[in-house]
C-alpha cells in the first residue's frame, strides 16, 4: 500500500503554505516528508511531522515529531 500524497501544507505562524508537498503517511497525523520544502527552513527531506488534517484535505503542521538522520 503506498502512503504517498501531494498535499498542500501550511506552516503557521508563518503563514507560508506548501502546495503539493509529497508527504508519506506514517500514522494518523504523522507524516514523513519526502522532498525539503524551499520556504520552510526548520524541516527537511525525511523529518517526521505531525499535521492536523482539515476539512478541505490541506494539512496544518503542528510539530516536528522526529528530525532526519540525515546530514546535509
Amino acid at each position: 500500500m503506498d502512503d504517498t500524497l501531494e498535499i498542500n501544507v501550511t506552516f503557521e505562524p508563518d503563514g507560508v503554505t506548501v502546495n503539493k508537498m509529497r508527504l508519506t503517511r506514517v500514522d494518523h497525523n504523522l507524516y514523513r516528508i519526502e522532498e525539503t520544502p524551499i520556504l520552510v527552513s526548520y524541516v527537511s527531506y525525511k523529518d517526521i511531522i505531525e499535521a492536523d488534517l482539515q476539512p478541505d484535505g490541506s494539512l496544518i503542521f503542528v510539530r516536528i515529531v522526529k528530525k532526519s538522520e540525515m546530514q546535509m
